[in-house]
């Protein structure tokens, strides 16, 4: 497996077993160990550790104000896990080029980074080995042999909220028992909070697929209106602008439940309004359904090309 690195291309080239996206993230880390740390939320239901990525500056972790990157909260968007760590490797390598040649640069020395490209593991190793288009966690339900709570159904804020989930367990948006009952859920939340508290929480992006929107608050309430919702829309907008400039891939901009659906007990909505966090988004990536959910390898790497694009004008015009 390829070794982090200029010639590290090569894992965009095709997706990868769970197990290995473990050992990538320890590979970059160790390739970048003065701007890097390992970091893990929690544990998933059956066990496996959510790993992620700190990023830093050469002043040191643990000070600046955050951004928190989350990808594949659902199993079946391999494309989220891959992007995430294209931006986590466009991040490190371009802050090892000399001074001045690379956005990243201004990135780690004004904010840090926690990455963690697969959010649901059990539920991603289940997509591998069982069922490709599985969705949901692998928890199990007392009186029915229906699996699996949508963990970004189940977070709590807006958890009770009716319109945006389902009560039915069978149901590929089923919100849980209560809220925050999932185990992935109350790790993430946990975690969330202890940046917020520690350094702020600047940008929260959680990385799905597909349909290609970059969606801000609310998911919960179609008339709701941001504490900040001009800066957040506009910065929205330039977002997408930036992907599209791209390869000419059509993203819009505009809240969840406005553009999309409503749904409550969203990780958007927790991060907004109890991490508090200044800006938060959903980035649904490549397609708009002629693949779906079964992105061809070959649209890996320009898919994480253009996010690139898109996330470093986001973090440039933050205020």
């Amino acid at each position: 497996m390829p070794i982090a690195g200029s010639a590290n291309l090569s894992w965009w080239n095709s997706y990868h077993p769970y197990q290995d996206h473990l050992q990538w993230l320890k590979d970059l880390q160790a390739a970048y160990p003065d701007n890097a740390e390992l970091v893990v939320s929690g544990k998933s239901l059956e066990g496996r550790q959510i790993a992620g990525i700190h990023l830093f500056g050469d002043g040191g972790g643990g000070r600046k104000q955050a951004i928190v990157f989350h990808g594949t909260v659902h199993a079946r968007e391999w494309i989220s896990t891959m992007v995430t760590e294209y931006l986590a490797y466009q991040l490190l390598s371009g802050y090892a080029a000399a001074p001045g040649t690379d956005d990243a640069h201004d990135h780690l020395d004004q904010y840090d980074f926690y990455i963690f490209p697969v959010v649901n593991p059990d539920g991603f190793v289940f997509t591998q080995t069982t069922d490709r288009l599985w969705r949901k966690n692998r928890q199990s339900n007392s009186g029915t042999n229906c699996v699996g709570r949508d963990i970004n159904r189940n977070y709590p804020f807006q958890w009770n909220s009716t319109g945006g989930s389902s009560r039915e367990p069978c149901a590929q948006d089923y919100r849980g028992l209560q809220q925050a009952d999932a185990p992935e859920t109350e790790s993430l939340t946990r975690y969330l909070r202890q940046v917020s508290a520690r350094q702020g929480l600047k940008l929260f992006i959680d990385f799905h697929a597909y349909g290609q929107y970059f969606m801000a608050p609310y998911g919960y309430d179609c008339q709701r209106k941001m504490r900040n919702a001009r800066d957040v829309l506009n910065l929205g907008q330039g977002t997408v602008k930036a992907i599209n400039a791209v390869f000419a891939t059509n993203f819009q901009a505009g809240s969840i439940c406005n553009m999309l659906y409503m749904s409550t007990g969203c990780s958007v909505d927790y991060a907004f309004d109890v991490a508090k966090a200044d800006y938060s988004y959903t980035l649904e990536l490549r397609d708009q359904g002629q693949s779906g959910f079964v992105l061809p390898p070959a649209q890996i790497l320009p898919s994480g090309q253009e996010t690139w694009a898109g996330i470093q004008y986001a973090i440039s015009h933050l205020k």
